[in-house]
């Protein structure tokens, strides 16, 4: 399962790697706490030009080898067949030391949450949720690392058509003492403000 993309996917996943690699090399050692890297649009990891049928990776894949990895990735899809590869990719990497699949229809995925959260492994660990984002963000919060010094987030935002709420956004991030970067490439559609 491939994602088809335009040509200005190619400069957005470039300029995402560069913003990405970056990041992780930066914070890898001037912050003391977890790192974690958001992308809930995620697709199914690889994407075929449809101009020039060029394969590539996309935007979690990208993240996912970052020289300096995440400590945390938490990927998301809406549709179930890309969700499922995306994780297979995942997995194929061996990057990973644990990879978790959740899906916001499952009504345990609020368990599923707090036991990928309680994981401690080795290395980078990945959640793969299916479902909508803007429904994502209540389950994103329980998975996120606890305050152990602090915790830093890379969140990709691109979803197709750029029709997502902001509102959203304000869920893992609020009253909180996280930093959030965040990459918003598409910049063209419409975006939903925050309410006041």
């Amino acid at each position: 399962m491939l994602h088809e993309s335009k040509t200005h996917s190619y400069e957005k996943l470039f300029y995402w790697s560069r913003v990405l690699q970056e990041f992780a090399r930066i914070t890898k050692f001037k912050w003391t706490g977890r790192r974690v890297c958001i992308d809930l649009f995620a697709s199914s990891g690889m994407f075929r030009g449809t101009e020039s049928g060029q394969l590539g990776w996309g935007s979690p894949l990208l993240a996912l080898h970052a020289i300096d990895p995440f400590d945390v990735y938490i990927f998301g899809e809406k549709r179930a067949k890309r969700a499922t590869a995306l994780a297979e990719r995942v997995e194929d990497t061996n990057i990973a030391s644990h990879v978790a699949r959740l899906n916001l229809a499952d009504p345990d995925v609020m368990h599923a949450a707090r036991e990928f959260k309680a994981l401690q492994t080795s290395g980078p660990k990945v959640a793969v949720i299916t479902g909508d984002a803007n429904h994502a963000v209540p389950i994103v919060k329980l998975m996120m690392p606890a305050f152990e010094g602090r915790r830093i987030v890379l969140s990709m935002v691109d979803p197709y058509g750029i029709d997502f709420h902001w509102n959203s956004m304000a869920g893992p991030h609020a009253a909180r003492a996280d930093r959030h970067v965040g990459a918003l490439p598409g910049g063209h559609g419409h975006r939903t403000e925050p309410e006041a």
